[in-house]
């Protein structure tokens, strides 16, 4: 029996995952944790760091989450008043 290979995607297009979806998981995981470092984050959503940092810049351009400040040289990052009241 052959192993599968674990195939790990380096941005939102190669998850083959709609972007909002995925931008939708984001923010509901940020929200209901509080604040998050995006390790843990693509950790807890099983995506590549690459991937998260991605959806990052994309919540972050729409602001619906901010930066409350670094641990180990990655952003912790929690949702910002409209990212709370986004339906």
């Amino acid at each position: 029996m052959t192993p599968a290979k674990i195939i790990i995607s380096r941005s939102i297009e190669e998850t083959g995952i709609r972007k909002n979806l995925l931008e939708d998981l984001a923010l509901k995981l940020i929200y209901l944790v509080g604040e998050i470092p995006l390790n843990e984050l693509a950790r807890q959503m099983g995506l590549s760091y690459k991937v998260v940092e991605e959806l990052f810049q994309r919540l972050r351009r729409d602001q619906l989450c901010q930066v409350t400040g670094m641990t180990g040289g990655t952003h912790r990052v929690t949702t910002s008043s409209s990212g709370k009241s986004r339906p």
